[in-house]
């Protein structure tokens, strides 16, 4: 199970709701790339026609890069069915920049989130290693962290 799914699988039973946040990083190719192998590159070429984006040299603006994360995000999560399928809603997707860990304090602040559910890489998971980052976010904020490896887990 992936890092969203288990935020589904937990969400379920409480009715809850869910906010995705993706922290957008300086290398927008590889962004396209991972959102290209998620939904497709049919529907990516339809978020690009949609949002009359025409990428030039291959490169996009930062701009247009958060739609197409959005809408991107906003299939995935159609595709996946949670709002048809249960009681458990996606209720906003975000896009940020900046410092990771100031970032999710932020996000989980402003939106009064329950708990967090991080993917790390899996060796983490198998070595008990948590990293620098997991262990700021731990440090900066009260709300409990679930890690998820990045190949999901069984099941």
């Amino acid at each position: 199970m992936s890092a969203f799914e288990t935020a589904v699988f937990i969400a379920i039973p409480y009715n809850a709701s869910l906010v995705l946040m993706y922290q957008l990083n300086e290398s927008s190719n590889g962004v396209i790339d991972g959102l290209k192998e998620l939904i497709g590159e049919n529907r990516l070429n339809e978020i690009y026609l949609n949002n009359g984006i025409i990428p030039i040299d291959g490169s996009i603006s930062k701009e247009d890069t958060i739609k197409i994360i959005q809408s991107a995000l906003r299939h995935f999560v159609e595709d996946s069915g949670i709002d048809d399928r249960c009681c458990c809603t996606v209720r906003k997707i975000v896009v940020v920049e900046g410092e990771f860990i100031e970032q999710i304090v932020n996000q989980t602040t402003k939106n009064k989130s329950d708990l967090i559910v991080m993917d790390v890489p899996d060796e983490f998971l198998s070595q008990g290693y948590l990293g620098q980052t997991v262990a700021s976010v731990m440090n900066e904020t009260h709300i409990p962290i679930m890690l998820i490896p990045k190949n999901g887990l069984p099941g």
